[in-house]
């Protein structure tokens, strides 16, 4: 099988403690708002976990559904939900992409939460969030988007973007990225294992992203009726218009 995040699975924990640093607060904040008795929380590209715990220590009567359709990423994910009791009981794992996911979730949701996925996304993939969005968050629910750097296709040199020491090894991750159309850009993933400055371990992969300007999602998420509001760190709410709301974009 060909899953591109075969060889990121083993470091995303590690390479992703900055990242998780910054937008955990923000996005922990934003949750404290949404009721968990209407329905579970939708948690897309859950990856190994990160964001799924999140969901679950700022709701912790919330239901669950996660879905990630990297087997590699899924393993870790499986195997952190089953072995913490926090988490066993209320998050339903779904090994499957959005499209594929769809016809098995739940009809209302209370929430929808998608860190550092987007950016997989392409016009209609997009287009297939925003109208899931809509159908099925409950009445002034929000959804939860991260919309990520850059906004457009541009040339990133290599770059050492993290280094995370454990035991006598230390694991780097270097990142590099080229526009290859007028939507796209392609990104090659670099990652080290090193001891004593001594490279013992180095393995690449490559992505093809999807950029998009902050104002075209916004703009995206109004056509399919949600409101919009900037939370900061790239995280924009998506919200259902309750009882006796019109829908407009929030600054």
């Amino acid at each position: 099988m060909n899953d591109p995040y075969a060889v990121t699975a083993d470091y995303y924990h590690l390479m992703s403690e900055p990242y998780w640093r910054q937008l955990r607060p923000v996005l922990a904040d934003a949750l404290r708002q949404v009721d968990p008795a209407v329905g579970p929380v939708l948690d897309i590209g859950a990856g190994t976990g990160l964001s799924t715990r999140v969901v679950a220590d700022a709701l912790p009567a919330a239901r669950i559904v996660a879905l990630e359709p990297s087997t590699a990423m899924c393993a870790v994910l499986r195997t952190r939900t089953a072995d913490d009791p926090a988490l066993r009981g209320r998050v339903t794992i779904h090994a499957a992409t959005l499209a594929e996911a769809e016809p098995a979730l739940p009809p209302v949701l209370s929430a929808v939460v998608a860190t550092a996925v987007l950016h997989h996304f392409d016009a209609d993939e997009r287009r297939l969030l925003t109208r899931l969005l809509a159908e099925r968050l409950a009445p002034g629910a929000p959804a939860f988007v991260e919309v990520q750097e850059p906004p457009a296709p541009c040339r990133i040199p290599r770059t050492r973007y993290h280094a995370s020491a454990v035991g006598d090894l230390v694991y780097e991750g270097w990142m590099g990225a080229e526009p290859s159309g007028a939507d796209t850009m392609d990104w090659t993933m670099t990652y080290r294992t090193t001891r004593a400055g001594r490279v013992l371990d180095e393995r690449s992969a490559g992505f093809t992203m999807h950029p998009i300007p902050l104002a075209r999602m916004e703009a995206e998420a109004a056509e399919a009726g949600l409101a919009t509001r900037r939370l900061g760190s790239g995280l924009l709410e998506l919200r259902t218009p309750g009882a006796g709301q019109d829908p407009k974009r929030a600054g």
